[in-house]
């Protein structure tokens, strides 16, 4: 019974992690200033991200560098119409509508010649 108890407990702990990851990075602030604002040990944050993008399937990962679009619901329509890139190393590159082509070429290559 014991050990029931110690699986909840931990699959509590990883939703409240995923739940806090995910809320940091729809913010739009930094990761130290936002685990500052919610009384967050930096080094926590980065250890349950890290924790949980490894147990995230093998697909998923494989998957990282490509383009995935991601959903604006509840959004203005100019807000909508941005992007958000997933890089590899856990990068999130985020596009507005307004972007010129050169600048997000010039981006793009940069990322491009780091991997």
């Amino acid at each position: 019974m014991q050990q029931r108890s110690g699986l909840k407990t931990r699959a509590a702990r990883r939703e409240h992690w995923r739940q806090v990851i995910e809320a940091a990075e729809r913010s739009g602030e930094t990761i130290r200033g936002y685990c500052q604002r919610q009384g967050i040990h930096t080094s926590h944050y980065y250890y349950w991200r890290r924790r949980l993008q490894q147990d995230e399937p093998e697909v998923s990962r494989k998957q990282s560098g490509k383009f995935v679009l991601v959903g604006a619901a509840g959004m203005g329509t100019a807000e909508a119409a941005a992007m958000e890139l997933l890089v590899g190393r856990g990068w999130r590159l985020r596009i507005g509508a307004g972007v010129e082509e050169s600048a997000l070429r010039v981006v793009l290559g940069a990322l491009a010649a780091q991997s």
